[in-house]
């Protein structure tokens, strides 16, 4: 958005830069979405296939979002009807890529992100914006909370399964305490770009009773302090 917008490109340089982006985005669904046919059979769960291009969940629906995004800002400005019936196809696809992939915060995210684009761009007055805004915000954190219990996909933030396996929160406070010291260690100059990994000695228990090395404090402002 800012590289775009801090450049002086025409109208028509901006559709197709914006149409670019979607055509590769779109691209990248239709892999994704026969790789995970083909990996499980259609079956939505978390983590149970990686996207082949981005190889991270989370970062496959990160460019998914992206995509849905610059798919709604070209419906918004004069293409030709074909071009429009691409980019509903291409936004379709992006969305149905994103269903496969249950990561909780990407999809919140990208919830949130509606809701700030639908007050930015409503022509209500501000008083009925704001709240209906409020009234959307917490029939969407219900529904939230609502799909993910059904799911069962909310029960390792705060507990240990049987397996010994850790809560995800107490992953991530022993990634934030483990980072921390790396960075008090290396206060001036860190460890080097890229370098996370072969630095940290933390070990921690996944679902399924795996035990992995932390390479990354899933943090990017600790990571880059760090590095």
């Amino acid at each position: 958005f800012f590289i775009i917008s801090s450049l002086k490109l025409t109208e028509i340089q901006k559709v197709r830069i914006l149409f670019y982006f979607t055509v590769a985005g779109s691209i990248n669904a239709i892999i994704t979405i026969i790789h995970w046919i083909t990996v499980t059979g259609g079956v939505i769960e978390r983590y149970n296939y990686f996207p082949p291009i981005s190889g991270s969940n989370g970062i496959q629906i990160y460019f998914m979002i992206f995509t849905f995004f610059t798919g709604i800002t070209l419906l918004k400005l004069k293409i030709s009807q074909t071009r429009k019936l691409y980019v509903k196809i291409a936004i379709s696809l992006c969305l149905i890529n994103m269903l496969s992939i249950l990561v909780r915060e990407a999809w919140i995210i990208f919830i949130f992100s509606l809701i700030i684009l639908w007050l930015l761009t409503t022509k209500r007055s501000k008083f009925s914006k704001y709240l209906i805004g409020i009234f959307i915000v917490a029939i969407s954190i219900f529904s939230i909370y609502t799909i993910l219990s059904s799911l069962d996909i909310l029960s390792d933030i705060i507990s240990i399964n049987s397996e010994g396996s850790s809560a995800s929160t107490i992953i991530r406070i022993l990634m934030i305490q483990d980072s921390i010291e790396l960075f008090l260690s290396n206060p001036f100059f860190g460890v080097g770009f890229g370098n996370f990994s072969f630095h940290s000695d933390l070990y921690v228990n996944l679902s399924g009773g795996n035990i992995e090395r932390v390479n990354s404090p899933h943090n990017a402002l600790l990571l880059i302090a760090c590095e």
